[in-house]
């Protein structure tokens, strides 16, 4: 029985010392980093969340390239949403904040490893961009008193679902056809 404990012991470290396990705790406490902390305390956690990433995620250059790609296709994407007045900031002279850039650094280092488990089914990606996206939007404008959503928010939120919906398919099909991942890493 002590044999057993112990073996469930391992696997359950192992498993909490993966890096996709690490990557997606680390992404979500930088969620809230981005949406409540001022910004010095943001680009420190960004730095140290890249630097994590480079030394004990992967420092393979496709990793990095895909990332870059999805950074500026994320700041594309959430530039046009403030520019047709889908996601409202203040004040108006900014096009994008450092907050929401930081979470497009993050999200981007993210998704092959914290997000690994949409890799191969492309319906769970398209699912979790429709549905998870837009309530990661509502949340963050909650928590921003430089952010909000237009009105009425339904818009907003089919906009924003169908878009990650999109960005998420194109980045499972991206990772593949770049061959990010051998068949034995796919999650």
């Amino acid at each position: 029985m002590k044999e057993m404990t112990m073996c469930a012991r391992g696997k359950l470290y192992t498993l909490l010392l993966s890096p996709s396990v690490i990557s997606a705790i680390l992404f979500q406490i930088g969620w809230f980093v981005c949406i409540f902390c001022p910004p010095i305390i943001v680009l420190i956690y960004v730095v140290f969340y890249a630097v994590v990433h480079f030394l004990f995620i992967c420092h393979q250059s496709l990793f990095w390239l895909f990332s870059l790609r999805l950074f500026f296709v994320g700041i594309a994407i959430d530039a046009f949403w403030v520019y047709s007045g889908i996601i409202q900031l203040a004040p108006v002279d900014k096009v994008i904040p450092y907050w929401l850039v930081c979470l497009w650094i993050m999200f981007a280092l993210a998704l092959p490893f914290g997000f690994g488990f949409i890799r191969k089914h492309n319906a769970l990606a398209i699912g979790l961009g429709l549905f998870g996206a837009p309530l990661s939007y509502i949340a963050g404008a909650a928590g921003r008193d430089d952010a909000m959503l237009m009105s009425p928010i339904w818009q907003s939120v089919f906009c924003i679902g169908v878009s990650w919906a999109v960005v998420l398919l194109l980045s499972n099909l991206m990772q593949h056809k770049m061959k990010l991942f051998t068949s034995s890493e796919q999650v």
